[in-house]
């Protein structure tokens, strides 16, 4: 697998020689919006509509607190050392972005035959119903509307339920549907820097990546900004135009939110390459209902191996509580998933917890590293693919120094049906009480398979390991398979794993005990050194 370096050495020099723009949504407007004055000929702008002519070097800034409820457009590209920054100035809450829209002329509903329900025209069926910022839960027929943030949509006309006049009861900010705007903030443009903006309750995308036809895209920075409650992703990467020469590429995602999203927290998608996603905190995305395909946390893939994303890292993220939809095929609710002809993915130092479906899967990604990752709790018992590790038709992948604790049903799941799963690297990771199997290694999925230097703790029971077509303890598996000769079996004695503390108390087995794998750093960033333990410490 090759090595790579993303880059984003063009950024470095902000706005250099550009204007500052500021928008106000106090501010009376008229001015050029060159200071941050509300009144005057230099007065900020008021819309967010008012944005234009920006030039490389240009900084936008929103004031804090303010809300506007219309989208971002990104209207031009920065160039190399200059570029255009969308941010924000100010005190309090970072400046919002709202796609919904607020409704006020409720009126009783007379003649429904049901007590408190109140209704207005709504041309469109909205996606989402906010109730004071509170998801609305969406009811499938007129007679059921009988509880709190409950509503319906028939024929034009919103129906909710309101104990009280919805005109007098919900003011903060009061009921919001979701039926206008599409996404929040879209960037088809390169030399882009987007930082410290919130984007929420748009019908597709918080953030849209994804430049003109017949055009690529090139160094964008994400940062410090909160994607939640979007209708689909809290930020979409793709060029899924089938122009190869028009890639999406050297785009940095760090420090920011992406929560409670419909179907992924950060999707990066086809003809997407040299990709870092970094310190985000990604969790309760991919609540959709029901799908022909589950959701995940952060999803990396591509419909044909000429469009899959390549050269993508993921690091030191925190992605939990992610869901499966309950009526998705398995395997799926991936905290993270590596997916659909993805290739030289790096997947490592994350916190990847009680997610729905797996920690990490790879399915039909190739060339991928998995390593120093805290992976446990995951899945819900309902998936005969739950597992904290999952592989499926995937070859060429090395999965080493993670810890697997504790997952409810395998550790790591190494699964073949095309025959294409080969040359997998298992070494250096600690196993640790997951539910039914520690390591399961499907038929098919032995051919170049490597497994050594790991530990394995399992006080449930002798048989913890399923090679190929049988259900093995640890002396038998070692025999039968030829792997794992000099790995343990042991406690890996954590110091309070109850508390997710994974570090290692000076007396585990794990110290010492693993090989070199090429890691300068541990989970923690600090350096290895000469002594090689297994796990991510």
């Amino acid at each position: 697998m090759r090595i790579f370096i993303i880059s984003f050495l063009t950024m470095v020099c902000f706005y250099c020689e550009g204007v500052t723009y500021y928008v106000d949504t106090c501010s009376t407007g008229g001015g050029d919006g060159t200071t941050p004055d509300i009144n005057g000929p230099h007065a900020a702008w008021k819309n967010i509509t008012d944005i234009n002519d920006l030039a490389p070097g240009d900084a936008v800034l929103l004031k804090r607190g303010c809300t506007w409820r219309k989208p971002l457009i990104v209207g031009a590209s920065g160039s190399p050392g200059n570029p255009i920054l969308y941010g924000a100035y100010g005190t309090g809450p970072d400046p919002v972005l709202n796609g919904a829209s607020l409704i006020t002329n409720w009126a009783k509903a007379d003649g429904t035959n049901i007590a408190n329900v109140y209704k207005t025209y709504q041309y469109n069926e909205p996606n989402m119903v906010f109730f004071d910022g509170i998801f609305g839960t969406k009811i499938p027929a007129l007679s059921n509307l009988n509880g709190v943030n409950q509503w319906f949509w028939d024929s034009r006309t919103l129906y909710i339920y309101s104990a009280s006049d919805p005109n007098m009861a919900y003011t903060s900010p009061g009921i919001e549907t979701t039926t206008i705007w599409w996404n929040g903030i879209f960037c088809k443009y390169s030399h882009i820097i987007i930082e410290d903006i919130t984007v929420k309750h748009f019908k597709i995308d918080g953030i849209q990546i994804k430049p003109n036809t017949g055009n690529g895209l090139t160094d964008v920075i994400v940062r410090r900004c909160r994607c939640t409650y979007n209708w689909a992703n809290g930020i979409y990467s793709s060029n899924n135009d089938n122009q190869a020469d028009y890639s999406v590429s050297n785009v940095l995602i760090e420090d920011c939110i992406f929560d409670y999203n419909r179907e992924f927290g950060i999707k990066i998608y086809e003809y997407s390459n040299n990709i870092s996603v970094k310190n985000n905190s990604v969790h309760h995305n991919g609540w959709i209902p029901s799908s022909p395909w589950g959701r995940h946390g952060i999803s990396v893939r591509g419909s044909t191996p000429a469009r899959g994303p390549n050269e993508v890292i993921i690091e030191k993220n925190t992605v939990y509580n992610n869901y499966e939809c309950d009526q998705c095929p398995s395997p799926e609710g991936a905290g993270i998933q590596a997916d659909d002809n993805a290739k030289n993915i790096i997947i490592r130092y994350n916190n990847i917890y009680n997610n729905e479906g797996q920690g990490i899967t790879l399915n039909v990604a190739n060339n991928c590293k998995i390593y120093g990752n805290l992976i446990y709790n995951n899945g819900d018992g309902d998936s005969s693919a739950d597992s904290g590790i999952m592989l499926i038709n995937s070859h060429h992948n090395s999965i080493y120094n993670n810890v697997i604790h504790e997952n409810r049903k395998y550790g790591i799941y190494v699964y073949d049906t095309t025959g294409r799963t080969t040359d997998t690297v298992i070494k250096n990771n600690i196993f640790s009480k997951n539910a039914i199997l520690e390591l399961r290694v499907y038929p098919g999925a032995q051919n170049n398979f490597t497994s050594n230097y790991n530990l394995f703790h399992h006080p449930q029971n002798d048989s913890f390991i399923e090679w190929v077509n049988g259900f093995y303890s640890f002396s038998q598996y070692k025999t039968v398979s030829g792997q794992d000769f000099k790995s343990i079996q042991a406690d890996p004695y954590f110091i309070d794993p109850n508390n997710s503390n994974f570090h290692l108390k000076e007396t585990s087995p794990c110290i010492g005990s693993g090989t070199d794998m090429k890691i300068q750093v541990n989970y923690d960033g600090k350096p290895v050194g000469c002594i090689y333990n297994i796990g991510a410490y």
